[in-house]
């Protein structure tokens, strides 16, 4: 399973957002618990504007690691994004 995270995360620094968010998914079903795939995802569908699929994954890191300002803040703009300012202002 680990030749899925390196390579998704290649893929990802060389813009093949596409491929890289396929393979890190199916990575992520193999690995539940690592964050590493779910960040990177974050990242991807940050950069495409998915907004639904970064709060998700947001979501899920904010259960498998010790939120910090940072997740609190990017989950929080991933929801105004989503125009949904009830939920984004508690996390700022």
């Amino acid at each position: 399973s680990p030749p899925y995270l390196h390579l998704g995360l290649t893929l990802e620094q060389q813009g093949d957002m596409q491929q890289a968010s396929q393979l890190l998914e199916h990575y992520k079903t193999l690995m539940p618990t690592d964050a590493r795939p779910v960040y990177a995802l974050a990242r991807i569908y940050s950069q495409q504007q998915h907004w639904s699929q970064v709060v998700n994954q947001y979501e899920l890191l904010m259960s498998l690691v010790e939120a910090d300002a940072w997740l609190y803040c990017d989950l929080g703009n991933a929801y105004l994004q989503l125009d949904q300012p009830d939920k984004a202002y508690p996390l700022f």
